[in-house]
């Protein structure tokens, strides 16, 4: 269960977009790592001025095609007809 004290640095750090250090606000980050999930990834960060560390976590929100197929390819997929397969 997380404090309150925990659940505010959270909140700082992400109504800042995590661009400053939750604990002293510095915007001398450093980043290392990254660990892939199925639905999530993970980085490393810490900061050069307090020495506090922590890891992000990063989230699907969204999806940008592109060299989508022509009109004719899409309909057949959405219709059963050669559907790509997962």
């Amino acid at each position: 269960m997380k404090t309150n004290y925990v659940k505010g640095l959270e909140k700082r750090y992400l109504k800042r977009k995590g661009s400053v250090c939750p604990f002293c606000g510095s915007r001398d980050l450093d980043t290392s790592g990254r660990c892939f999930g199925i639905d999530s990834c993970f980085q490393n960060v810490s900061c050069s001025e307090c020495g506090n560390e922590w890891t992000d976590i990063y989230t699907l929100t969204g999806v940008t095609f592109e060299n989508l197929p022509d009109v004719a390819t899409f309909d057949k997929w959405i219709n059963g007809v050669n559907l790509p397969q997962d």
